[in-house]
């Protein structure tokens, strides 16, 4: 029949992979979906909580020894400051900060978040010259890196 899409007797095997990918497509999108909804089965998870650490002005600290480790992935992390605790100094770019240089603590207590692996990673703290300061830290992972549905 003239004006056919497919001459008669072929069948139109192009499309099958074509289908498979948008289906694969559109599991992800509602994947994706479900995760930035907030939907329980994908939503972050603690999965560590740390001991009180103390914190001086003799050398920067990370949020968790588990935080840096390169073999895990974690995607947020709360710390929470004691209400004793003195001023400090904290940074996320890589270099370790000092007792005058980085984003200032402020004394008596608070709660920080940190969001993103390498940020989480790159944490570091410091009291300020003659302070000290003391946190817990509750580290996160979204459900789909924890292999829990």
């Amino acid at each position: 029949m003239a004006g056919e899409l497919f001459p008669p007797g072929t069948q139109p095997q192009w499309w099958v992979p074509a289908l498979a990918h948008i289906v694969e497509l559109l599991g992800r999108l509602v994947h994706l979906t479900r995760f930035t909804a907030n939907d329980p089965e994908t939503a972050e998870r603690c999965v560590l909580t740390s001991e009180p650490t103390a914190v001086t002005d003799a050398a920067a600290v990370p949020a968790s020894e588990r935080a840096i480790d390169e073999d895990q992935i974690f995607s947020t992390c709360i710390l929470t400051f004691d209400e004793a605790s003195g001023r400090g100094r904290y940074r996320l770019d890589g270099p370790n900060p000092t007792q005058t240089v980085g984003v200032q603590i402020p004394s008596g207590g608070g709660e920080l978040t940190i969001v993103g692996a390498w940020n989480i990673r790159s944490f570091r703290v410091i009291g300020e010259a003659g302070q000290a300061l003391q946190f817990t830290s509750q580290l996160f992972r979204a459900s789909q890196w924890i292999g829990e549905r």
